[in-house]
């Protein structure tokens, strides 16, 4: 699942990093590792920790439990984030958090922001910059948390590609 999410972003960034985890998936697939200083505390932790980690003038974040995000999607993402200094995507159902794209301006003041408001979520750290939202389909936004979401995924992916 890991790798079809790293194909899809791969060509949309410099730099590639997997964050927490066991380091020898990052090292098999020939990428950065970062360490979550707090692991199990949800991703608006570990976005946290990669803006401390990493210095770039555009951060990338998609969890690796979005299988059938396509490359044309991230790059749609990094164009919206690069002009309105964050955007998140977005179907007509739902709007995924979690697959993020910041400015480093913006990314800083957020984490500042939350920091000294307690903020622990990734909702309530982007909802007060106006993120711009990207649409994309509603099985693009198909997030796996069960062997039945990965089943289907898995028919899906057969069918699938990234562009």
């Amino acid at each position: 699942m890991i790798d079809h999410v790293l194909n899809a972003v791969r060509s949309n960034v410099d730099d590639l990093f997997i964050v927490g985890g066991d380091p020898r998936l990052a090292a098999a697939r020939n990428i950065g590792h970062i360490v979550d200083d707090e692991p199990h505390q949800g991703p608006w932790s570990a976005v946290g920790g990669v803006s401390r980690s990493v210095v770039s003038e555009l951060y990338l974040f998609a969890p690796c439990d979005v299988p059938l995000l396509k490359s044309a999607s991230v790059a749609l993402l990094r164009s919206a984030a690069t002009s309105n200094g964050v955007a998140v995507l977005s179907s007509q159902e739902n709007v995924h958090w979690s697959v993020s794209a910041w400015t480093r301006e913006t990314l800083v003041t957020a984490v500042q922001r939350a920091s000294e408001a307690s903020v622990a979520s990734l909702r309530g750290a982007i909802e007060p910059f106006g993120p711009t939202l990207v649409g994309v389909s509603e099985i693009e936004m198909t997030n796996v948390n069960t062997t039945a979401d990965l089943a289907q995924a898995a028919e899906h992916l057969a069918h699938w590609t990234h562009d």
